[in-house]
């Protein structure tokens, strides 16, 4: 991958686990564990996608994100 797109990616995943970050101080855990909360719903949720990009089946995503409620694996 080019070192550009790279740094777009990287970029972009910590923008989101940032502002996740964020939401999650919000309500009212400590900043610590929000930023490892937000890193492992950004590693869910880029999971989900990659399957189902891999399977050019969108509603995989969905199902692997609901699976991984069900299961506690991802409590949001």
């Amino acid at each position: 991958m080019p070192d550009n797109v790279k740094a777009t990616v990287k970029a972009f995943a910590g923008v989101n686990t940032t502002w996740l970050t964020r939401v999650l101080v919000a309500t009212g855990l400590t900043h610590v564990a929000s930023a490892e909360r937000a890193r492992a719903v950004h590693a869910a949720v880029a999971g989900a996608q990659r399957m189902a990009l891999g399977r050019s089946d969108s509603a995989r995503c969905d199902s692997l994100i609901e699976a991984h409620r069900k299961t506690g694996l991802l409590a949001v």
